[in-house]
């Protein structure tokens, strides 16, 4: 038996990812492929039609999955009159001269299903009856009688098993277009005794508002999700998928930089690369506050930069990465329900653009220290492994338009940012913002550990003359710089992480007045 996987249509149906593979959308940081994947026998011979975007799939797969075989075939014509799933599986009709299943990688079910080919077989689930105008309905109790368009409560839901390949393959060779693709329920309607597989759960993540549905209802995913970058953790690897080119061209660029602290990495494409995953702990697991401090002294040690020659280059970006960058991220919020808000947790608090005036930039670029940067060194990115070394993670792209030098104190500002305010928490929704008429009331919750690692982080300030004051403000600069991201995607963080960023602005702010 083989097993034929097909991946190569356009998946129009959804864009919640800018330019990613529909096989490669991300639930439970596991791409859509691997979920399949991960049903089969480890030895399973496995074909996979590939056409748009075929080199995210083929160098995911190879990377991740090199232990497997994999044959791809590429299918040149996947979008468009004529194409569609029964064209894809004409074109690997000679790698399938055997018994065979295959499958679609918009079709997500968290149950295990024994893939084998005793008899010819097609997999169907029950939906709504109004949803069935999206679907090929199956009708029959235990045996397919027909397939049909219109209305029902059983779906085909895009996996079957096929014994008389033979049969099937004279069929498809010689059936029509329906809505102008060549599907492959005609030939599987023309096979003898076709069993029903119930799939207890169907989720069709082609459709956009049903693959958002999905990931939120199944959740446990390491970080909110994102409309222009995914993290994938998948059979001991890790992969970063970008938009953006750029921003995958730059944090690959500055590996010669940060090679001390982070993984060796691979590039998949353009848009993607790849690490072995590393075990340890999250420093925001850990509760040795010697541990803390360690990190801190090599981390300083290892960054700290004492080239001022491009100190007017520095000094700009200084300049982009605070002031310009604040501006532009709080406008979706000015003069806003929330930004009319006056007093947080009974502190008055003015609009955002009188919060922003009151800020001395100009202090802010003076003080700065150029540093081999992070850019987003939060707990949740700094792993201690074995004999406490250390590793970073997720580290940024550029400080302004450079890709080598930054702000120490920019590091050090997400550093109190995420001592504050720890993503785990966040994930699991233990925080809250209370709304009446112009009042409002916040409230999160701390992890002990984080606070006594925040009082180290002022003492380490003050030993290495470094203004601790300047970190703070920096560190409530960051949410309200990242309070955008979450609109669209969880609008009740982003009015908290908003409000929360008034509220520490305005008493930063009052206490240096």
């Amino acid at each position: 038996m083989k097993f034929c996987i097909l991946a190569a249509g356009i998946g129009s149906r959804n864009n919640v990812l800018n330019g990613l593979h529909k096989g490669l959308l991300p639930i439970q940081n596991i791409p859509m492929i691997s979920h399949v994947i991960s049903k089969l026998e480890s030895k399973q011979e496995i074909i996979v039609a590939v056409g748009h975007l075929s080199n995210q799939i083929i160098s995911y797969l190879k990377f991740v999955h090199p232990e497997r075989n994999i044959k791809f075939i590429n299918i040149d014509h996947f979008s468009g009159k004529g194409s569609g799933p029964g064209y894809s599986l004409l074109q690997c009709k000679e790698e399938l001269q055997c018994p065979f299943v295959f499958g679609t990688i918009d079709t997500f079910f968290d149950e295990e299903v024994k893939f084998d080919v005793k008899n010819n077989w097609i997999g169907i689930a029950k939906i709504p009856s109004n949803h069935s105008k999206n679907y090929c309905m199956v009708k029959g109790e235990k045996k397919l009688e027909s397939l049909y368009y219109g209305t029902g409560n059983t779906v085909y839901n895009g996996f079957a098993g096929i014994y008389d390949y033979e049969k099937f393959w004279n069929v498809l060779e010689t059936s029509g277009l329906v809505n102008n693709e060549h599907q492959v329920t005609s030939a599987i309607a023309e096979l003898k005794n076709v069993e029903l597989k119930n799939f207890k759960n169907f989720y069709d993540t082609g459709i956009e508002e049903k693959y958002v549905n999905l990931r939120k209802k199944i959740g446990k995913e390491i970080v909110f999700a994102k409309n222009d970058e995914a993290i994938f953790l998948d059979n001991k690897k890790v992969v970063k998928y970008f938009s953006d080119e750029t921003k995958c061209k730059n944090r690959i660029k500055r590996v010669s930089t940060l090679q001390k602290f982070i993984p060796s990495i691979t590039k998949l494409t353009p848009n993607m690369f790849g690490y072995d995953f590393v075990d340890g702990e999250l420093l925001s697991e850990i509760n040795d506050e010697e541990i803390f401090l360690e990190f801190l002294e090599e981390f300083y040690s290892f960054s700290i930069h004492h080239d001022t020659t491009e100190q007017k280059n520095f000094s700009s970006n200084c300049l982009k990465m605070y002031k310009t960058k604040t501006y532009d991220r709080v406008k979706p919020f000015q003069n806003s329900i929330i930004d009319n808000i006056k007093t947080i947790n009974e502190i008055q608090v003015d609009k955002i653009s009188k919060i922003l005036k009151k800020i001395n930039w100009e202090h802010i670029v003076k003080t700065a220290l150029p540093s081999y940067f992070h850019g987003d060194l939060q707990p949740e990115n700094i792993i201690i492994g074995k004999d406490n070394k250390i590793t970073l993670i997720d580290w940024r792209e550029s400080f302004g338009d450079n890709t080598d030098i930054g702000d120490l104190y920019y590091d050090l500002g997400k550093l109190y940012h995420g001592l504050l305010i720890n993503g785990k928490m966040v994930k699991d929704k233990k925080f809250s913002l209370q709304i009446e008429n112009t009042k409002v009331t916040l409230s999160y919750s701390t992890k002990d550990n984080l606070m006594k690692f925040k009082r180290i982080l002022e003492i380490f300030c003050k030993k290495h003359n470094l203004d601790y004051d300047n970190v703070q403000l920096l560190g409530a600069l960051q949410y309200l710089n990242i309070a955008e991201f979450y609109m669209k995607t969880e609008p009740e963080y982003s009015k908290f992480i908003f409000l929360l960023g008034k509220l520490l602005m305005t008493e930063i702010i009052g206490k240096n007045d």
